[in-house]
């Protein structure tokens, strides 16, 4: 082995010995090219001769490889002075990783940008874009109410990538009234359409067909969707679009006519006209005025709307319709000036669920003159409406007061009640009347709901009015009872409403002149009646209070009927004892408040009780009342009106 070792030691320096040269010669020559290289840089000077520059430029290479031999010895030549082994020296490129590592990058990102511009540059339409699904809805913007519209709905996949589960879908206006479509829709509600699929450069249209109808100068808007999927998609995608559309025109006019003066107190007649437009026929209209505490409607043709107040029903199929309102303006109106304000109402349909859409607003001023007399009409206080109940007593007071500076002759008034009827009965009692001053009194039959009675003073009853001088006033009273469930059955009057109007007549001059009071309207609610009952017994030194809550009711259905009460003193709430026949009860601890509430008290229950139990522990000497005074509201089902009735307090024995 040790032979061995010396072999191949030997070996390998005899093999170093014959690389060294190799090695040596190989950066000797690599040193002399980039010495070559660096001299042949250096320009020589112009005026040198060329052989003379020759035989420099030889003995100076001649100088530079001596050095380069030294340079190199004194480099590579190890301690000892023996050269290493040079046989695996290698020529190393020290930028080559770096650079390839550069071009691997801008390779990488040329082929990017290659293949984005191949896909969405070279071959657009082979791909999925949402904006090259157009969808667009058109047609009139400004449209006159009623009158025909059209709109059209464009869709259309303008690529090559179909589209499937495709549906159109449309929110109409809320005054818009459908008529037809030309392509049938697949929705019940006629606002949808599943096309399904849409096809490569597919495209088509649906037209909506109708009526448009709200106030006028509203914009309303119609909104389209278009819900799909694209091919090798699993999203959904949606396009939208809209139009807006204005109520630009109405579809009649309507003429007032009327005059430009009236005294206040005196009747004056408004004739209304329709002017309908050509081409437009129309249902449901109505009109509306609104003459505020002002101006009292006496009578009209046609006659007014049976639910609604100040409103005629009528129709533009026939031009020149005309409504004849009468009514006149009372002594509160000030700055010499009456308006009523007037209004053109329409509805799309004949339920009228809403308001009514305005198809025009009109003005009526008149010019007020101050009447020689005035006339005033008061009933249980109230000049205007009221609310009342059978058995209730219309205490009533009538006012003349001459204002002019002429004495007033052959004054007489009268009062005109118009009240529900049954059987050609009034609900007025009138053989009950309180008269003091004798007024005459007639009766007219109106119609099978209605009858009227009239009270009339003249100077028979009341010697001053053969002349009213100026200044001088003259009042007479009367007192007119209701009748109640006593008297008659209720349930057999259809009618809710009383009104009554004071007229009056005088002479001034050689002229006969008429002026009348604003109406004072009485709302006949039911009958309902209220009853607070305690009985009192002693057990064990406590005081033990049975209380019964009585609701009484026979004309109409009431409703969302509430009764409070609060409770004092140092008492405890008798669970036990509680009774309730309809509703629920609510007793707070914390503040001692009793509270009843039931839903509805139809005509079937003409009674409800309910029955609680209050002891008290103990007695304050200051303490007088057991309760406080028990409110109860209510809603009659028929009139609409809510009212309130006040029952008694319960007080303590305090003996």
């Amino acid at each position: 082995m040790q032979k061995e070792k010396n072999k191949i030691k030997k070996t390998g320096k005899n093999k170093k010995d014959s690389n060294n040269k190799d090695g040596h010669s190989f950066v000797r020559k690599e040193l002399l090219e980039k010495k070559v290289k660096v001299s042949k840089k250096i320009h020589p000077k112009a005026d040198e001769p060329m052989a003379q520059k020759s035989k420099k430029s030889e003995k100076r290479d001649d100088s530079d490889e001596k050095k380069i031999d030294q340079q190199l010895v004194e480099i590579y030549e190890n301690p000892d002075g023996s050269m290493p082994d040079m046989s695996h020296f290698q020529k190393v490129k020290e930028r080559r990783f770096i650079r390839s590592l550069v071009v691997l990058l801008v390779a990488c990102a040329f082929l990017a940008v290659v293949a984005w511009v191949g896909f969405f540059v070279i071959q657009p339409h082979s791909g999925f874009s949402e904006k090259g699904v157009i969808l667009s809805i058109s047609g009139d913007e400004f449209v006159a109410v009623g009158g025909d519209v059209r709109y059209r709905i464009r869709y259309r996949n303008s690529q090559n990538t179909a589209l499937r589960n495709v549906l159109l879908q449309i929110r109409y206006p809320q005054g818009f009234v459908l008529t037809d479509t030309s392509v049938a829709p697949t929705g019940e509600n006629k606002d949808e359409w599943m096309l399904g699929r849409l096809g490569e450069q597919e495209s088509g249209y649906i037209d909506i067909f109708g009526k448009m109808y709200g106030d006028l100068g509203q914009r309303q808007s119609f909104r389209v969707f278009l819900n799909y999927m694209a091919e090798n998609f699993s999203s959904e995608f949606q396009k939208v679009d809209s139009v807006n559309v204005e109520v630009a025109e109405g579809p009649v006019g309507l003429v007032i006519e009327g005059p430009e003066e009236v005294v206040v107190g005196s009747e004056v007649e408004l004739v209304i006209t329709l002017d309908k437009k050509d081409n437009i026929d129309l249902e449901n209209l109505s009109i509306e005025i609104d003459g505020g505490s002002l101006f009292s409607v006496r009578e009209s043709e046609p006659k007014m709307d049976e639910f609604v107040d100040n409103r005629w029903n009528l129709s533009a199929q026939d031009n020149g319709q005309k409504v004849v309102i009468r009514g006149l303006f009372n002594s509160d109106a000030s700055e010499n000036k009456g308006n009523i304000g007037i209004k053109l109402l329409g509805w799309k349909d004949s339920n009228k669920n809403v308001d009514g859409y305005v198809y025009g607003s009109y003005a009526y001023s008149v010019k007020l003159l101050q009447a020689d007399i005035t006339a005033n009409l008061a009933i249980n206080g109230a000049t205007g409406k009221i609310t009342v109940q059978p058995g209730e007593v219309l205490n009533s007071t009538i006012v003349l007061r001459n204002f002019g500076t002429v004495p007033l002759k052959n004054v007489t008034a009268r009062v005109i009640f118009d009240a529900p009827s049954f059987e050609k009965k009034s609900i007025l009692d009138w053989a009950e009347i309180d008269n003091p001053q004798d007024a005459d009194i007639v009766g007219e039959q109106l119609n099978a709901e209605t009858r009227r009675g009239i009270l009339s003073w003249s100077r028979k009853q009341i010697s001053d009015l053969w002349q009213i001088d100026p200044d001088e006033e003259i009042i007479a009273d009367f007192s007119l009872p209701i009748k109640d469930s006593q008297d008659i059955n209720l349930n057999d009057f259809i009618g809710y409403k009383i009104e009554a109007t004071l007229e009056v007549r005088y002479d001034l001059g050689d002229e006969n002149k008429l002026i009348s009071s604003a109406p004072i309207l009485m709302i006949l609610n039911s009958d309902t009646d209220f009853e607070v009952r305690d009985d009192v017994s002693y057990a064990d030194g406590e005081e033990i209070h049975m209380i019964d809550w009585v609701i009484t009711n026979t004309f109409h259905e009431l409703e969302n009927i509430k009764l409070e009460a609060d409770i004092y003193g140092d008492v405890t709430w008798d669970e036990s004892q509680l009774s309730v026949p309809a509703g629920e009860v609510e007793y707070t601890e914390e503040n001692k408040k009793l509270k009843w509430t039931i839903e509805k008290m139809p005509l079937s229950l003409d009674v409800l009780a309910l029955r609680f139990g209050i002891i008290l522990n103990s007695q304050n000497p200051t303490q007088t009342n057991l309760t406080s005074k028990v409110v109860l509201e209510a809603t009659d089902a028929v009139t609409g009106e809510e009212f309130l009735k006040v029952g008694k307090e319960i007080l303590l024995n305090t003996q």
